[in-house]
């Protein structure tokens, strides 16, 4: 996870896994790489990825990054796929209008899961598993 800014010198990279991402590499960089339509960020230690954001990505899956507490999907306007695996304590999960052409979530063993915010604002939402964890069906409905 050295020299990660670098990566915004490849303008036709399509896909990108980040495996131990660290807490101190900085991911803004990557909104840089215009082609870029899937990133998969694996393991590692970050209390957020707030600076993360990129207009065009297709799918977006985070898996087991450690110290993560919330995500919000609303960085990623061009988001059709999105996946959260493993994330222990996640507590949070949020969408918004700004992602309107979102047709897939798959949300697996987040076990500290409470909260799922913006699911009303999802029109094109064909696709939707939240598996093992304990957010309710009217914490659901009501997001």
């Amino acid at each position: 996870m050295r020299n990660v800014e670098a990566l915004a010198r490849l303008p036709r990279l399509k896909s990108l896994y980040l495996h131990l991402v660290q807490k101190d590499a900085p991911l803004d960089s990557l909104a840089g790489i215009p082609a870029l339509h899937e990133l998969l960020i694996m393991s590692g230690s970050r209390p957020d990825l707030a600076e993360l954001r990129h207009p065009t990505l297709k799918k977006l899956h985070i898996q087991d990054v450690r110290g993560l507490t919330r995500f919000d999907t609303t960085p990623f306007p061009g988001l059709d796929e999105f996946s959260m695996h493993f994330q222990a304590q996640v507590t949070d999960l949020a969408c918004s209008s700004a992602n309107a052409i979102l047709k897939k979530i798959v949300v697996l063993r987040c076990v500290r899961l409470a909260r799922f915010h913006g699911l009303r604002e999802l029109p094109s939402l064909e696709h939707f598993a939240v598996v093992e964890c304990p957010v309710n069906e009217e914490q659901l409905r009501n997001g």
